[in-house]
């Protein structure tokens, strides 16, 4: 039973919590990160001009943009809706969920992550580099413009609406998207939307922090996406300079499949400029401190009393010839 009582208590003091999460109003530029929760976020621009938001972390209930106000999502979470006006832009790079409506000249842009829905009005422009969304719905006056994504189902288009497909390959274009005239019957793109055959001319750069390591892939130029390849693979090793070693930490930069991983790919669906981190290390048996010292037990690069009391210990054990 106190158990029981416990959980209750629990559960209704995050309900009380998350009742009480205020509302906040950003007229300057800022930054949301972890630890932060609001429950309705405001941006308007003030009196230095446009207000840029970027969101790292925390949580959000509801994002309402108006003027010409920028939000950047590079993480946290929107848990119910971002409500786009005026000539404002949201930039989602990583997201789960959470439905999108855009309203009058704003703009939508989406990179990487997932969306429950879009709702498109008015004379507002979404554009799709990459991603995934569960619903689109394109009414008269809006434009949508494809470069890469996922969609389940396809966008429902309206009278009116616009949509224009950037695309490597026509027939990989074909397949991939599909979509819903207004009475509910599918209709092939090649009937419906715009097309247009663009040329990949994507810049990859690679940094490192310590500058100039050269153990990690290196930058490139020009990379061409063929067909459906988006991504681009990375790879960081260790590297030695004595008495450190340089081994690899994570990857800095928007696109990066997994970060904290050495060997992994980088989306390729814009410029891009990601830092390898490195820590400096000086262990035993690395390559600047090879252990070849006898009677070193523990491996610490160092004889003393533990390895001598390591030994005996062992030698209690079993003190017969063919024993380690």
């Amino acid at each position: 039973m106190r158990k029981i009582a416990i959980l209750f208590i629990l559960l209704v003091s995050t309900s009380v919590l998350q009742a009480t999460a205020a509302d906040i109003t950003f007229t300057e530029d800022d930054i949301i990160q972890a630890g932060d929760s609001y429950n309705y976020a405001y941006l308007y621009n003030g009196g230095t001009g446009q207000t840029t938001v970027e969101m790292t972390g925390g949580s959000v209930y509801a994002l309402v943009l108006y003027d010409d106000s920028q939000f950047i999502k590079n993480g946290g979470d929107i848990q119910d809706f971002a409500s786009i006006w005026d000539m404002s832009t949201l930039s989602v790079y990583a997201a789960t969920g959470g439905e999108i409506y855009t309203h009058e000249t704003s703009t939508f842009n989406l990179y990487e992550g997932v969306i429950g829905s879009i709702d498109m009005n008015n004379e507002s422009i979404a554009n799709i580099y990459g991603g995934i969304v569960s619903a689109f719905q394109v009414r008269a006056g809006t434009t949508l413009n494809i470069s890469g994504g996922d969609f389940s189902p396809s966008p429902t288009i309206g009278e009116g609406g616009t949509i224009n497909v950037y695309y490597y390959s026509r027939e990989d274009a074909g397949v991939r998207y599909s979509g819903i005239l207004p009475d509910g019957s599918p209709f092939l793109l090649s009937k419906v939307f715009n097309y247009y055959q663009v040329e990949p001319n994507y810049v990859l750069t690679i940094q490192t922090d310590p500058n100039d390591l050269n153990t990690v892939t290196q930058s490139v130029n020009r990379y061409d996406i063929q067909e459906e390849c988006f991504f681009y693979n990375i790879t960081a090793e260790p590297f030695v300079d004595c008495p450190e070693v340089y081994r690899f930490d994570h990857w800095d930069g928007i696109g990066v499949l997994d970060p904290n991983s050495p060997n992994t790919e980088v989306s390729m669906i814009s410029d891009k400029t990601i830092t390898a981190l490195f820590v400096a290390t000086r262990e035993c048996g690395d390559e600047c401190h090879p252990n070849d010292n006898f009677g070193d037990y523990n491996n610490d690069c160092i004889i003393d009393i533990i390895d001598f009391s390591e030994f005996a210990y062992n030698w209690l054990l079993c003190t017969k010839p063919e024993c380690d």
